[in-house]
């Protein structure tokens, strides 16, 4: 292969990449793209400012997975909103439903009502609702070992934001977190293909 091939498929395959940290305000946090050598200061911000833009640029599909979520009302805003202004756009949340020690419900009643609890404190008043999924594996036995702990987000199968914050207020705005944001249609895919894999084998359900 001559150089002039060499040179246009590493063009093709080169992918952006950000990595950041990012706290409530006071973080400067350093961008660096993975093909250009000089680095550059971004705006101060914390992770909730590159959650909320990616969430309102989102056009055809976003797919979200979280471990933790508390005060979603205000973390899913723009996301509601986005919603309401593309009836086509696909939202799937993929969400940790355990199974407490006091639960004695069953597996339907456990997830009806986490299902529930979700919808009137963590999403936005009169916006549709998206998706949601959980782990199977979580409800199996109180205590079980096994939860859904990935905390990402997968926006039009172009962009990826992998993240240590959880969905609070805490964690997107005063939390110091680290989190990796990627521009790569096929890292993008194969994140979604990897959800869809664990509902084709039945190891995550849909709630709703």
């Amino acid at each position: 292969m001559d150089d002039s091939c060499s040179r246009k498929r590493a063009a093709s395959n080169r992918t952006i990449c950000w990595i950041g940290r990012w706290w409530s305000g006071r973080c400067r946090a350093k961008a660096r793209s993975s093909f250009e050598s000089r680095s550059r200061e971004s705006r101060r911000c914390d992770t909730a400012v590159v959650v909320q833009d990616l969430l309102r640029r989102a056009e055809r599909s976003v797919l979200v997975a979280g471990y933790a979520f508390y005060q979603g009302k205000e973390v899913f805003a723009d996301l509601g909103r986005r919603m309401e202004e593309l009836p086509d756009l696909r939202v799937r949340l993929f969400l940790n439903v355990a199974r407490r020690s006091a639960d004695i419900g069953s597996d339907r009643e456990i997830v009806s009502g986490f299902v529930q609890k979700f919808k009137a404190l963590n999403w936005p008043e009169g916006c549709r609702l998206p998706e949601f999924y959980y782990d199977c594996r979580s409800l199996k036995s109180a205590g079980a070992p096994v939860a859904l702990h990935a905390k990402c987000i997968v926006v039009d199968r172009h962009e990826v934001f992998v993240s240590s914050a959880n969905f609070t207020e805490a964690a997107q705005h005063r939390n110091f977190e680290v989190g990796v944001l990627v521009r790569s249609g096929t890292l993008a895919r194969q994140a979604v293909e990897f959800f869809d894999s664990l509902m084709a084998d039945r190891m995550c359900m849909r709630a709703l």
